[in-house]
């Protein structure tokens, strides 16, 4: 695939603005660098594993939906057993080009249907986010996905900013049915940090 990058992290991703939570218009982002960049599907990762996979990271800003659709074979078979990722409804409606659609109820709805118990870690923000949406983080639904995922976009209109667009997320870890008891331990060790779903 190709990588296009102008060198920055975090704020430009993608050829996104992601500040401003549409396309940039940045000239240096437009002119940025395209490299060639081989993929491989993480099923096709996953399968070379002998015992498969015990844990998994995904953070990619918004382009979650589209890394695990290369891994739904994976979590089918619970070939992995724990995947911590970004849970970040704004980001990923913008990268699918569907606002406000929440194409992050749909991941969450992948991980369920494969079997695997969904915990969801603390609200975050970018450090100008308007004060005070970590108060109402206990009114979060836990018990609808396409709720929980709305409640995220309505913590901007609760807490409006003229100038703050990237909304809020969460980190979810999902635990295959096939993770023992011991291998379960650590998610108990999270506490308050983690709701189940």
């Amino acid at each position: 695939i190709e990588f296009k990058s102008s060198g920055g992290t975090g704020d430009h991703v993608g050829g996104f603005d992601m500040w401003k939570m549409k396309a940039s218009t940045d000239e240096n982002d437009l002119k940025g660098e395209i490299v060639k960049v081989p993929q491989v599907r993480l099923d096709d990762v996953a399968s070379l594993q002998k015992d498969g996979v015990f844990a998994l990271k995904v953070d990619t800003q918004g382009f979650e939906p589209i890394v695990f659709s290369g891994l739904s074979e994976s979590l089918k078979q619970h070939r992995v057993k724990f995947v911590l990722f970004e849970y970040w409804p704004r980001g990923m409606d913008l990268h699918a080009g569907k606002k406000d659609a929440c194409v992050a109820a749909d991941l969450l709805s992948e991980f369920n249907r494969a079997g695997y118990t969904l915990y969801a870690l603390t609200v975050s923000a970018h450090p100008k986010a308007p004060n005070g949406y970590k108060r109402v983080v206990s009114e979060r639904p836990l018990d609808d996905f396409a709720q929980n995922c709305q409640w995220y976009f309505d913590l901007e209109t609760r807490f409006p900013s003229p100038d703050y667009r990237m909304g809020y997320w969460s980190d979810i870890l999902a635990v295959a049915p096939n993770a023992t008891p011991d291998e379960e331990l650590f998610v108990s060790k999270l506490g308050d940090w983690a709701k189940k779903f």
